[in-house]
């Protein structure tokens, strides 16, 4: 008898404390990781490539306003000079 209580209180309780100590350990360190990691590779990832792209379209979008508008002032305000700019370039 002393035996088989034995047993079957040391199974119940070493089965419930260890699904309760492995379940809690398992969430906090699995949430812990998971958050840290996710963070750090979104964080890096975002600014990487926002960089990227920000600096790719400002330059692309600064360059293109900047010609076209520089050529329609120049027009406006000096069409002679462009015109005779435009034949000594032509030939």
């Amino acid at each position: 008898m002393g035996l088989e209580m034995g047993l079957e209180m040391g199974l119940e309780m070493g089965l419930e404390m260890g699904l309760e100590m492995g379940l809690e350990m398992g969430l906090e360190m699995g949430l812990e990781m998971g958050l840290e990691m996710g963070l750090e590779m979104g964080l890096e990832m975002g600014l990487e490539m926002g960089l990227e792209m920000g600096l790719e379209m400002g330059l692309e979008m600064g360059l293109e306003m900047g010609l076209e508008m520089g050529l329609e002032m120049g027009l406006d305000h000096h069409p002679q000079q462009c015109v005779q700019q435009e034949q000594y370039f032509d030939s």
